[in-house]
């Protein structure tokens, strides 16, 4: 009888252990989704800052790789949609780059996916633009840094960039 005793109290405290390590893997995921939650946000508004031609509307992703997200920004106005408005997209896309790129350079533990842009045209058809999260952080800081001018940041970019489907 003893032991059965102490076999069910070992039974209930593996079992509150169980559930305590579960928590905290929850919470801990919770918590770096509201990361990347308030991350969006603050790439949302520093981009309607720098912008005032449009309103960018950010959405979070899943990344590719597991454990990464991806950040998704649409343009209110046909930025991406309209081929007469090439200095426009251009200074849209830089905005783009600074604020995403700013971001993830001051959190670097959030593992960054791809970043699609698109404007409401666009996204009536699930069309975007996309290029790596990386790539955004390496052009940001070189622009930072002076390694880079803004034309050169868009012409890397540019070259980089591919038109994916998003309906899925």
């Amino acid at each position: 009888m003893e032991r059965m005793v102490c076999v069910k109290l070992l039974s209930i405290k593996l079992a509150i252990t169980l559930a305590i390590i579960g928590f905290g893997i929850i919470a801990h995921a919770e918590d770096d989704y509201l990361k990347a939650e308030r991350l969006c946000y603050e790439i949302e508004r520093n981009i309607n800052a720098q912008v005032d031609f449009t309103t960018t509307k950010c959405l979070l992703g899943p990344g590719l790789q597991k454990g990464s997200i991806s950040f998704i920004l649409i343009s209110k106005e046909p930025i991406l949609s309209l081929r007469k408005s090439k200095k426009t997209r251009q200074y849209w896309l830089i905005a783009v780059v600074r604020a995403v790129g700013m971001a993830m350079w001051d959190n670097p533990k959030i593992k960054m996916g791809d970043v699609y842009v698109t404007d409401t045209n666009l996204m009536e058809k699930h069309k975007a633009l996309c290029f790596s999260g990386e790539l955004v952080k390496v052009l940001q800081r070189k622009a930072f840094n002076g390694e880079i001018n803004l034309d050169q940041l868009y012409l890397e970019l540019r070259k980089a960039t591919k038109w994916v489907d998003i309906s899925s």
